[in-house]
Order: structure tokens, then C-alpha cells, then sequence
């Protein structure tokens, strides 16, 4: 819309500078690919920030997140029990040093030899080699399905940000200007699907030239007027 700006001294026959009213407007583009599933919007509808006004197909993203999902089920559930495990190995260290403590009784009343005490405390070491080994094995084996669990997250989550992409929605409030895209095509990153602009606070462009500049203050009153056409101010 053209507006002529008239200072006060001066009246309507002559005006000082010309401009147009401007709206910031945002051209609102898809960010996924897929077929344009919903997408009811009109040109002139008032939209809210965040209002969702149509949505692209996300069923193949839907079915790769269930997939994600049953393998980090399946995953979690080959995760080895460190104590149970080890349990075996745990209960044959107790009894050999209950039969140690028994034997070394024994000895003490010359009633067994060296040998056998020796033979016990060579069993328990054997035994608490294999306990320490088992347990840096499957402590090993656990830590590398967390990382795996720790992946199978990452992706999800990367999933779900694609999934959202999927939606379309108003960046802010406003008046939709044009419509570029209808309900059954296909959408790609980056085509432009609408334009909206809050028209509700627009922003008077005017041009002056440089000798006007030294006549005009901050705050200064002036009258504008609407160019509709000829003989139509």
C-alpha cells in the first residue's frame, strides 16, 4: 500500500515523501520427506505461534522407531546377572575356606599335614582367579550393551526430532499471505509450503532526501494519505 506522507504545515495537494506499509513476513517451508498427509490451511487465516496446520506422512519413521525399540528389548534382556553369574564360583570359595578352617584345625592338632592346607589354599587362589576373571568378563559384556543401549537412544531420539519435523506448524502469529502447496503432493526438505506475516504490527517504509532531513525532528507529527489511484487520496 503506497503512502504519502504530509507535514503539517503543508496540505493535501503536496506531500514530503512516499513509502509503503511492510509485515515481516516468514516463508514456512517443510523439513521432511514425504507425502503431504493433512494440510487444510486457506490464504487470509489467522494462525496462532506453534498452531498445527498440517502434518507429513511419518509412517515409515513410526515402523523404524518400533524397530529401534524391539531391539533394545531384545538386547536388554541377553544383559548377563553378574550375580548369578558368579554365585558358583562364590559358593565353592566359601566352602573351600570352611574346609580350610577345618583342616587348619586339624593341623594345628597334628591331626593332618602341611600338604592338605596347602592344597586348599592352592584351590581357594584358582577359585578367586576364575571369580575375578568372570566378573571382567560379564562386567565387559554389560558394559558394551550399555553403549549399545546408549546408540539404539541416540537414534530413537533422532527419530522422534524427524517425526516432529513431520508436523507443520505456524512459527508465529499472523495472517496466512499465500499458499504453496496442497493436501496429496509430495513435500521435501525445503519446499516452501506457506507464507505468513503478522499484519497487526506493520512497519511504515518512507524515503526522504538528504536536504529534508535537517527539517525534521524526532517525534514529529505528520498526516499520511492512502493512494488508491487517480483522484482516489
Amino acid at each position: 500500500m503506497l503512502i504519502l506522507l504530509v507535514s503539517c504545515g503543508k496540505s493535501s495537494d503536496e506531500y514530503d515523501a512516499s513509502g509503503t506499509f511492510e509485515a515481516t513476513e516468514v516463508i514456512v517451508s517443510a523439513e521432511s520427506m514425504g507425502e503431504i498427509t493433512q494440510f487444510d490451511i486457506i490464504e487470509g487465516q489467522q494462525l496462532t505461534e506453534n498452531q498445527m496446520v498440517g502434518a507429513i506422512d511419518s509412517v515409515q519413521l513410526y515402523l523404524k522407531k518400533l524397530q529401534l525399540k524391539a531391539s533394545q528389548k531384545a538386547m536388554l534382556i541377553r544383559r548377563p546377572n553378574l550375580n548369578k553369574q558368579v554365585a558358583a564360583i562364590e559358593q565353592q570359595i566359601t566352602t573351600a575356606k570352611s574346609e580350610k578352617k577345618r583342616i587348619q584345625n586339624l593341623v594345628n592338632a597334628n591331626a593332618a599335614n602341611q600338604k592338605q592346607l596347602d592344597d586348599v589354599n592352592a584351590q581357594i587362589s584358582v577359585l578367586e582367579k576364575q571369580l575375578t576373571a568372570q566378573k571382567s568378563i560379564i562386567e565387559s559384556a554389560n558394559d558394551g550393551i550399555s553403549g549399545d543401549n546408549e546408540a539404539l537412544k541416540i537414534q530413537m531420539a533422532q527419530i522422534d526430532d524427524q517425526l516432529k519435523k513431520c508436523n507443520i506448524q505456524s512459527p508465529i502469529n499472523g495472517t496466512v499471505l499465500i499458499k504453496y502447496a496442497e493436501k496429496g503432493e509430495l513435500a521435501a526438505p525445503g519446499k516452501a509450503l506457506f507464507k505468513i506475516a503478522d499484519i497487526s504490527n506493520l512497519l511504515l517504509r518512507a524515503y526522504i532526501t538528504s536536504d529534508q532531513i535537517t527539517q525534521m525532528k524526532v517525534n514529529q507529527q505528520v498526516k499520511d494519505l492512502v493512494d488508491f489511484g487517480e483522484d482516489n487520496m
